[in-house]
């Protein structure tokens, strides 16, 4: 699936759970640091929470840890395209695919910088 939706989100999020840990989501969900549920019911996750103009938290945390964990092109994962241009979108799709990958790079730098001061030198905390 190229086209921007929900199913075609669930469909490559598989597709690397199948190609970087041989489908099994027990040890994909170690790698990414979601619930196993998440990726054992993909499709509902995605179905029930982008099918609204606004993506739920939990969808952009599972976008975000599969983002990260298998340094996978948002885009790609969005479209099946990594050049946004070379998606067929509709007006009102490529809107959303913009919204949320703002959303999913705010996401990634808050949880970034969390991480960082979690695991800053005590003597960094106090500048």
């Amino acid at each position: 699936m190229s086209m921007f939706s929900s199913a075609g989100i669930a469909e490559r999020v598989r597709s690397l759970v199948n190609s970087r840990d041989r489908g099994d989501t027990k040890r994909a969900s170690g790698r990414l640091g979601v619930p196993v549920q998440d990726l054992d019911l993909i499709d509902r996750l995605f179905a029930d929470q982008m099918c609204d103009d606004r993506a739920h938290e939990s969808a952009l945390k599972l976008l975000a840890a599969v983002t990260r964990g298998y340094q996978a092109d948002p885009c790609w994962l969005l479209t099946g395209h990594t050049d946004m241009r070379r998606a067929e979108l509709s007006p009102s799709d490529r809107l959303k695919v913009a919204d949320l990958l703002l959303r999913l790079g705010d996401f990634l730098v808050r949880e970034r910088a969390a991480h960082r001061l979690l695991h800053a030198q005590p003597w960094a905390r106090a500048c």
